[in-house]
């Protein structure tokens, strides 16, 4: 009986350290998503948003609508940005001006010439506007453009004179503030010395410009990482870790995304989950997870584009119809969510309820075999 009692306690020891090293990861990222609810999903590139079917829809109906009322500028604002969404970076502009020439100065029309600018690739040009629009309302969209400003900056710097490096910094400190975040820190309080406010408004400026601008840039996901391994607590770098890892996916230089995965590498030897123990995630097995949550977002994504296409057939407005399925009566975007919640605490429930419930099988065999020895004057069973 005795090498039975030694069994169950080898088993019952050596669970909880592996359920924890391996479980480390999503609950890290569940952690993640209480404090920044979409940042998982918008690395994943699980978020709403339309499809190129859409814009090209959007941009017949804006121009059939501006004919009837050409005096709504918001009509110019919704054709600029299906031009800029479907690569017509310059007809955006050609079309955001007239917004100019009607009502001069507006903050939206400065901001999206800005955006406009920036994305045709005339930064200089996209400053100038950005810094109007943030003269006229520094605290719109969260501050954002502020951040895009400063992101805009910090590529002219890296750049110099020749083509953009990818990554964009060379600096790779185990700990403490680097490239983007370094900067951000420099312009806005004057100190390399982490600003745990300043990253979390700059964080929230860099996810505002990947929901509503390129989801998939791999300068705003290398930002976003800069960003995240400033913030205290090793927790922030395995999202940081999806963004390096999802950085490498967009770019089509293999020596580039092989520098990117080797970010995701550096970034994820940085963890240290488990009890008393170090634990380090080998990188395939951890971008096997990734890649997952990646092939998930893009199926769920594909439910949109599916949708809008059907909507656009049929003749219906898609406007209208994507308002009433996924603004009205919100998308299952986030059932999963729940479903891995439960997970999550039959998981959790189980690591710590399993010992407890060994231990106790392993009391109540040692009690029985103590009464059975007694019964038998001593004698033990496995004799």
């Amino acid at each position: 009986m005795t090498r039975y009692v030694v069994l169950v306690l080898i088993v019952a020891f050596a669970m909880p350290v592996a359920g924890v090293a391996c479980l480390w990861d999503y609950d890290t990222l569940e952690m993640e998503r209480q404090q920044f609810p979409e940042l998982a999903e918008l690395i994943s590139g699980k978020f709403l948003r339309h499809s190129t079917a859409f814009y090209e829809w959007r941009i017949a109906d804006r121009q059939k609508r501006i004919r009837e009322t050409p005096g709504d500028v918001s009509l110019y604002d919704d054709l600029a940005v299906a031009y800029d969404k479907t690569g017509h970076h310059e007809k955006a502009i050609e079309t955001i001006l007239k917004v100019q020439d009607l009502k001069p100065d507006r903050y939206e029309t400065l901001a999206n010439l800005g955006t406009f600018h920036i994305h045709s690739g005339d930064f200089e040009a996209g400053l100038e506007f950005i810094g109007r629009a943030i003269e006229i309302n520094p605290q719109a969209h969260f501050g954002r453009e502020v951040y895009q400003r400063l992101l805009v900056e910090y590529v002219l710097q890296q750049r110099g004179d020749g083509p953009l490096p990818q990554p964009m910094s060379d600096d790779d400190a185990a700990f403490g503030p680097r490239g983007f975040a370094t900067f951000v820190l420099e312009k806005q309080t004057g100190s390399k010395s982490s600003s745990g406010d300043e990253i979390e408004r700059a964080i929230k400026g860099v996810s505002g410009m990947l929901h509503f601008g390129h989801h998939d840039s791999p300068v705003l996901l290398e930002a976003l990482a800069d960003l995240l391994m400033a913030k205290s607590g090793g927790e922030h770098r395995h999202l940081a870790t999806r963004a390096w890892l999802k950085a490498s996916y967009s770019v089509q230089d293999k020596a580039i995304a092989a520098e990117y995965r080797k970010r995701a590498d550096q970034t994820l030897s940085m963890q240290t989950p488990g009890i008393g123990q170090h634990h380090r995630f080998e990188l395939d097995e951890y971008e096997k997870r990734f890649k997952a949550e990646v092939a998930a977002a893009d199926a769920w994504f594909d439910g949109i584009r599916e949708n809008e296409s059907r909507w656009i057939a049929a003749g219906k407005d898609a406007d209208e119809e994507f308002r009433k399925t996924y603004y009205e009566t919100p998308a299952a975007q986030n059932d999963d969510r729940s479903e891995q919640s439960t997970l999550r605490w039959v998981v959790t429930v189980g690591r710590f309820e399993l010992p407890i419930v060994l231990i106790a099988v392993i009391l109540i065999v040692w009690l029985r075999n103590a009464r059975t020895r007694k019964s038998t004057g001593g004698e033990s069973l496995e004799k």
